[in-house]
């Protein structure tokens, strides 16, 4: 998987898996809106010009944590940081902030 917008937004609507750990049963989580964020500017090398948001819709199982997400299917995966925002319905919504 690749850490772009391009890449989340051909998944927008798409289940990833999610665990803490790979032994693990997954949970799944909804990709539910991709949003590009401002553009910094910037000279170093290691710093995203161009960050982004996602936002997830799943079973509240996760604290604030960094948690591995793959496509069902697909054997790559990533490791993300997941902010809970707040119960949408049975479902909890979680931030990711890629910049």
């Amino acid at each position: 998987m690749e850490l772009k917008l391009e890449f989340f937004e051909k998944h927008l609507g798409g289940v990833f898996e999610a665990r803490l750990e790979a032994s693990e049963e997954p949970m799944l989580l909804k990709l539910d809106e991709v949003e590009a964020l401002p553009k910094r500017e910037t000279k170093k090398e290691n710093i995203r010009k161009e960050p982004f948001s996602l936002i997830f819709v799943g079973h509240p199982k996760f604290a604030r944590r960094i948690i591995r997400l793959n496509l069902p299917g697909e054997a790559a995966s990533l490791d993300l940081y997941l902010e809970p925002l707040g119960i949408d319905g049975e479902n909890l919504e979680y931030e990711a902030v890629v910049g």
